[in-house]
């Protein structure tokens, strides 16, 4: 899966560092995964690096693996400017945001660590 994902006890935090070619399989093994480390360490506050990425899966798929998102998590999705993902990292948003999710997208690391920890 091109999706790393853990606890960082240092800042407090789940990290995700998503790369290469993304799936929808991929993305659904990844909220299992943030849902486990949410309940084992009381906390629900994601950061995903998504600089990496070098494809996101379809429309349809995005649909409907945020649409059922869980609302008690908070996501700041970092990516880059131009990157070949950025607008279906921008569609994310707009699902995650019509469906009262937590998840935004910054194209720097500090306005999204900024905007999670608040």
């Amino acid at each position: 899966m091109p999706d790393l994902v853990a606890f960082n006890d240092v800042v407090g935090y789940i990290e995700v560092v998503s790369f290469d070619r993304v799936t929808e399989a991929d993305i659904q093994g990844s909220i299992v995964r943030i849902v486990e480390l949410s309940h084992e360490h009381g906390c629900n506050r994601v950061f995903v690096d998504a600089t990496g990425q070098s494809t996101m899966p379809s429309t349809l798929e995005i649909l409907r693996v945020f649409s059922d998102f869980p609302l008690h998590i908070k996501v700041a999705i970092f990516f880059q400017k131009g990157q070949v993902t950025q607008s279906d990292l921008q569609f994310v948003e707009t699902v995650s945001l019509n469906r009262d999710r937590m998840i935004r997208i910054f194209s720097t690391r500090q306005a999204a660590i900024s905007w999670l920890v608040k």
